[in-house]
């Protein structure tokens, strides 16, 4: 499944789920994300603003799947056991510096879809 620049800022989730509680946490219609799913995965030019998209639960839960679908872990699998022992780290400024420098060593696309989902959550 393909998530365009254009669906992703477009979307729901950017404009008005942010405010949604339980956004992530609550399921979207399972028939609705299938249909998304679908649709993004046949090539459509998918328009956010249809009525069938416009649950940000529908949105969410297409990402969702969209990031259990990747074919490698956005932390790699090589970093995967530093990034465990950093973040167990008890000292909280050696953990930071630990991670920080764990993620510089992410590739580039990784570390840019990392970037990403962490300026989305933390707004």
């Amino acid at each position: 499944m393909t998530l365009s620049e254009e669906v992703i800022s477009s979307s729901t989730i950017l404009t008005t789920g942010l405010d949604e509680v339980g956004l992530y946490r609550v399921p979207g219609s399972v028939s609705s994300v299938k249909a998304l799913i679908a649709a993004l995965n046949g090539g459509e030019e998918v328009d956010m603003d249809d009525d069938r998209w416009i649950d940000v639960n529908v949105v969410a839960g297409t990402f969702k799947s969209w990031l259990r679908e990747l074919p490698d872990s956005i932390l790699t699998e090589e970093l995967y056991d530093k990034f465990i022992l950093a973040a167990g780290l008890q000292d909280y400024e050696e953990k930071c510096y630990a991670i920080r420098d764990l993620v510089h060593q992410l590739p580039k696309g990784n570390f840019s879809l990392l970037q990403r989902i962490i300026q989305h959550l933390k707004r």
